[in-house]
């Protein structure tokens, strides 16, 4: 869920935080004589700046903009001096920018 919840598909643990959900799934495998040990991992889990949150993968549905169609002319009102960079060394640039665009997800 959004807020660190688990979902209905966790079954016995709907509803309950994911981080006491890890702890509580630890000590029934250890109970049942499933796991073998526990150790300190350093990994990149990302951090929010603002919040220092802990920022997790969520699979989730996503928009996605078709860019080759904007682009275009974008790049040829660019190469045609209709639209000047200033300084002009970035339009070099743009110009891989756009020759190279990849569609832009909007969610």
């Amino acid at each position: 869920n959004d807020d660190g919840t688990l979902s209905e598909a966790a079954q016995l643990y709907v509803g309950e935080d994911r981080f006491t959900v890890r702890e509580k799934i630890a000590e029934e495998l250890k109970e049942k004589g499933f796991l073998k040990k526990v150790e300190t991992i350093t990994n990149n889990v990302g951090f929010s700046e603002r919040t220092d949150a802990v920022i997790e993968p969520k699979l989730s549905l996503q928009w996605f903009c078709k860019m080759d169609k904007l682009a275009k002319p974008a790049l040829e009102n660019v190469m045609n001096d209709n639209i000047k960079f200033y300084p002009s060394k970035f339009k070099n640039s743009y110009k891989h920018w756009m020759e190279n665009i990849k569609d832009w997800c909007i969610s």
